[in-house]
C-alpha cells in the first residue's frame, strides 16, 4: 500500500503545480505600468522626432515597431492557452508513453 501512495501523491503534486501555472497571470498592475510605460515611449520617440526637425521616419516607425512587439510578445507569452503563441503538451504526452 505504502508503495503506490508516494507516486500517486507525486503527481496529484505535479498535477496541481501545472494548473497553477497554467493559471498564473501578470498582476494587473504590472500590465498596466507596461502598456503606460510603452505608450510614454512611443510618444517621446514622436516628440523628440517633431523637435529634431528633418524626420527619420524608417527610425520611428522601427522602434515603434520594436516596442509594440516587444509588449504583444509579453502579453501573449503571459497567456500559454491563448494568442498566436501557444505552447505545446508534446513533451508531457511523451513522458507520459513511456
Amino acid at each position: 500500500m505504502l508503495t503506490v501512495l508516494a507516486p500517486v501523491n507525486e503527481v496529484i503534486d505535479l498535477h496541481a503545480t501545472r494548473v497553477a501555472a497554467i493559471e498564473k497571470r501578470l498582476p494587473p498592475l504590472v500590465l498596466v505600468s507596461l502598456i503606460a510605460s510603452s505608450m510614454l515611449a512611443v510618444w517621446a520617440i514622436g516628440y523628440g522626432a517633431g523637435l529634431a526637425g528633418p524626420r527619420h521616419v524608417p527610425l520611428t516607425f522601427a522602434l515603434t515597431i520594436l516596442i509594440s512587439l516587444a509588449l504583444w510578445i509579453t502579453i501573449d507569452l503571459d497567456r500559454p492557452r491563448a494568442g498566436l503563441i501557444q505552447l505545446s503538451d508534446a513533451p508531457l504526452e511523451a513522458l507520459k508513453l513511456e
